[in-house]
């Protein structure tokens, strides 16, 4: 033992004194790397790796050779996708007959579109967004094969609007053209039916091949018409028919929803109408784009004229929407076919003239949200009686505002509360 430590070589100092400075080194040189990495993954925002690769966060702006990657994403992903409409095998033969101008067939559509059968709904719905599509697309191709006409007719019962219609229609159809005609007939508030006889006073315009009428029931709807004429129009024109045609009930003066589904509104009134204090009174008057004094012949000739001078200075009073068409005054004899001519000379010079100052196209857009408003009402008076718990509270508010107990504005704000949650 003495011996092995007598043989031991001493260790230098320097080495010594090395091995705790090494020590202190590496440890300095790895908290350093600790230090560096902590800092690079605060610096670059990274998280563990998991498998996920996680986008950087930049906070400078897109450089310019990037912006347009980045905005073509953005439009692909918030443009909405419209998904191909599936028709039912019998929706898409009544398609097919339409386009085909199958008369049959557009009357079957137009049964189905006034269906109020939830069965009937969905379909009528899609068919309607097919056609719609298919417009469009015809639209971008051949702007003028989309090109309709549609004239509103109204007056009080007796000024002769379906005698009018048949002649100015036959006239029409004999020149080539195809004449759709929308009948909107009373409907009776006792027992729901109507009597839908407007075409048999058609006899010689239902007769022509060019020619398309379909009486509908108004239903109760004030104002005229009927809450699918906006989709009977549509279904007519994509038949092929380029002038549609639209009689209404003929009420009086709040007749003016016609101006809401028509290009031309056309006023009808009878020599014996009243005098000039019913021309200048707020109502249908003002929103006429032509008026016909009707029925013109015989000993009504000169009253005709008197009347016609008449409504030529109210309507100076009154104006009219497009502030730069003055809205003539004319006389006619349908039974007689005199006048008939140069009423739709001017229905021709207002669409002319409505189109060269870029009101016909926004006429119609705005007629579309009206109409929107309109069936959107209608569908939440669908949809409201389709609710049970909406219907039960409605039973039970019934019978205590016959009574008197509530007011009829009191439970009207209950029901609505209960639906909405919000009011």
């Amino acid at each position: 033992m003495l011996s092995y430590f007598s043989t031991r070589k001493p260790t230098p100092s320097h080495q010594k004194t090395s091995v705790p400075l090494l020590r202190t080194f590496v440890n300095a040189t790895r908290q350093k790397e600790m230090h560096s990495k902590q800092t690079q993954r605060k610096t670059q925002n990274t998280t563990f790796n998991l498998g996920v690769k996680k986008k950087k966060v930049q906070k400078n702006p897109i450089p310019q050779q990037r912006k347009p990657k980045v905005s073509q994403k953005q439009t692909t992903t918030k443009t909405p996708t419209f998904q191909v409409l599936t028709l039912s095998p019998s929706t898409e033969i009544l398609l097919e007959g339409i386009k085909n101008g199958d008369r049959r067939m557009l009357s079957k559509a137009i049964t189905l579109v006034e269906s109020e059968l939830e069965r009937d709904h969905k379909q009528a719905t899609n068919l309607l967004t097919r056609i719609i599509e298919e417009r469009r697309e015809l639209a971008q191709i051949d702007p003028k094969s989309v090109d309709t006409f549609r004239v509103g007719i109204t007056g009080p019962p007796g000024t002769g609007k379906s005698t009018f219609v048949e002649t100015l229609g036959t006239n029409l159809c004999n020149e080539g053209h195809k004449v759709a005609v929308i009948a909107i007939d009373p409907s009776s508030r006792k027992t729901g039916g109507s009597v839908l006889g407007d075409r048999s006073r058609m006899v010689n315009l239902g007769a022509h091949e060019n020619s398309f009428i379909r009486p509908s029931p108004s239903r109760g709807i004030a104002g005229g018409l009927s809450v699918h004429t906006s989709d009977q129009i549509l279904l007519c024109e994509h038949a092929g028919y380029t002038h549609i045609i639209v009689e209404t009930v003929g009420v009086g003066q709040t007749e003016v929803s016609v101006a809401d589904v028509t290009d031309m509104f056309m006023l009808l009134i009878s020599p014996g109408g009243g005098d000039v204090l019913q021309g200048i009174k707020k109502g249908v008057v003002e929103y006429a784009d032509m008026i016909v004094i009707n029925k013109c012949d015989g000993d009504m000739i000169q009253r005709g004229k008197m009347i016609q001078y008449e409504y030529k200075n109210a309507i100076q009073l009154l104006g009219h929407q497009m502030g730069d068409w003055i809205p003539p005054v004319l006389t006619a004899s349908s039974l007689m076919k005199i006048g008939i001519q140069d009423v739709w000379k001017k229905a021709l010079e207002f669409k002319s003239h409505s189109q060269g100052n870029g009101s016909f196209e926004t006429r119609r857009a705005t007629k579309r949200k009206n109409e929107f408003w309109k069936k959107l009402y209608e569908f939440l008076k669908m949809g409201l009686h389709r609710s049970e718990p909406t219907m039960d509270l409605i039973h039970k508010l019934e019978p205590m505002v016959e009574k008197g107990i509530i007011s009829s504005r009191k439970a009207s704000s209950d029901i609505v509360n209960q639906i909405f949650q919000y009011m």
